[in-house]
């Protein structure tokens, strides 16, 4: 009977370890035993490139934010290239920063408190570096404009049709591309960091002026079209143009592009019936004419004649 007895107990652990299902053996086995193998409940797999495995999809897996002396701490702010925001200045007023292409703000930039238009740059209020170019004053005697130091290229076709519009082009110093203004835009300033911009379009703007593009120094094309209000048209540090169209502006007198010393390809001024034939020949002579040609009538009735060709 003894015997009997244990060959049921082989028998049946015989049939224990028979049973189809998980089989773990050697290197298998050991893990499971020390707990380093997870067979339920287990959460996603994360890769040494920073990912989690999750089957069919992937979420970056984002490392804890480090702070200064290398532990976990909070995260660090980041921004979008191009954005600004106020800051305080030493003496208490208000300055701005844009965030620089690092993805952190740049130094607060002050006006100078001695009124002489050249900027005062605070401590570091929001990231590393980076000073900001405080141009030339804005019309109406407002803050001058702070630029990035680091160029900030942008491209596109633009169209603003109001003011609050130019914030999507605030902080470019170049548009590979075109802007359009239209609508009730009738302030410019913010525009004050473009050098060079592919093609500019106003049409039926509120504008007077185009002083807010006082940093421009090349431009593809020009195209003022019915401004009612516009009466002067100049971009003092324009030194580029290839095609000037000025048309229909009922209060245009004056032309002014004092560093202008080329225009490849067009001119063409007509329907301006303040702006007199004078003002569009010394413009002319002063760029030794246009690399297409040239088209000026229609306009203010003066000494100087109409000119196509």
């Amino acid at each position: 009977m003894a015997g009997t007895s244990v060959r049921r107990d082989l028998e049946g652990t015989r049939r224990e370890r028979d049973t189809p299902g998980i089989q773990l053996v050697g290197w298998g086995a050991m893990l499971v035993r020390a707990g380093l193998v997870c067979i339920v409940g287990c959460g996603p797999v994360v890769g040494t490139d920073g990912t989690a495995d999750i089957g069919d999809q992937t979420t970056e897996v984002s490392p804890p934010a480090s702070s200064s002396d290398g532990t976990a701490g909070e995260s660090q702010p980041t921004c979008t290239v191009g954005i600004s925001q106020e800051c305080i200045c030493p003496a208490g007023s208000t300055g701005t920063q844009f965030c620089l292409p690092t993805g952190e703000f740049g130094s607060c930039s002050c006006p100078s408190p001695t009124g002489t238009g050249e900027p005062g740059t605070s401590g570091s209020t929001g990231g590393n570096g980076g000073s900001t170019d405080m141009g030339e004053s804005s019309p109406g005697g407002s803050q001058p404009i702070a630029c990035p130091e680091t160029p900030v290229p942008c491209s596109g076709k633009i169209a603003v049709p109001s003011d609050p519009g130019l914030v999507d082009v605030s902080m470019c110093t170049s548009l590979d591309g075109s802007l359009t203004l239209s609508g009730t835009v009738s302030d410019i300033s913010s525009l004050g960091c473009l050098t060079v911009l592919g093609e500019l379009r106003i049409e039926s703007t509120q504008l007077t002026d185009l002083s807010g593009l006082s940093r421009l120094e090349e431009l593809g094309t020009l195209e003022i079209e019915a401004a009612p209000e516009l009466s002067r048209v100049g971009l003092s540090h324009l030194e580029q143009l290839g095609r000037l169209t000025l048309t229909g502006n009922p209060a245009l007198e004056q032309l002014d592009f004092t560093s202008l010393t080329e225009i490849s390809w067009t001119v063409e001024i007509t329907g301006n019936p303040s702006l007199p034939h004078c003002e569009v020949e010394e413009l002319l002579e002063q760029v030794g004419g246009a690399g297409s040609g040239v088209c000026y009538e229609a306009n203010e009735s003066d000494e100087c004649r109409p000119f196509c060709r």
